[in-house]
């Protein structure tokens, strides 16, 4: 399977998954949900025409959430619950056990810099037995736009992250 690749390679996985909502949040959650709704709508309405969709777009199902918590349970995967929001909480977790990155699709973990480094889910492949992936490291990130790593919440932040 895709996640016994990591452990043949010698990585760990942890699975973190955010709690109950922050209501700071809300507005935020509204509109994706919103825009999933939209981006849904519009993908059966030209399947319902006979149009081809957008191939960009990616409708997830709603209770894929549920199936794959069942499928980690199943393979024995450790989980952490979260009460709130899991990405401080994710990027303390790394720091302190030493990991050697996180491995997401949320942007935000490339900003903290306490962190190792970040791999984009969408980097990653099995090739042979092989994981390959591109990680970002902070310190590496901040080089590149020319300050220190310590600033890159407040680049965040300025650019509307």
């Amino acid at each position: 399977s895709f996640f016994q690749a990591f452990e043949d390679n010698g990585a760990h996985c942890i699975f973190v998954f955010d709690g109950p909502l922050e209501l700071i949040k809300f507005d935020t959650i509204v509109q994706r949900e919103y825009e999933t709704i939209r981006d849904r709508t519009t993908y059966w309405e030209a399947i319902r025409h006979r149009e081809r969709p957008n191939t960009r777009d990616v409708i997830v199902p709603p209770l894929l959430k549920f199936a794959f918590w069942a499928a980690l349970r199943e393979m024995n995967a450790e989980m952490v619950q979260t009460g709130g929001e899991g990405d401080r909480e994710a990027a303390e977790y790394c720091f302190k056990k030493k990991c050697f990155a996180v491995l997401t699709q949320d942007s935000d973990f490339f900003i903290y810099p306490e962190l190792p480094g970040c791999i984009p889910f969408s980097s990653i492949s099995t090739e042979r037995g092989a994981l390959c992936g591109r990680i970002f490291r902070p310190d590496m990130t901040a080089n590149v736009l020319g300050f220190t790593k310590r600033y890159l919440p407040i680049f965040a932040t300025l650019i509307g992250n």
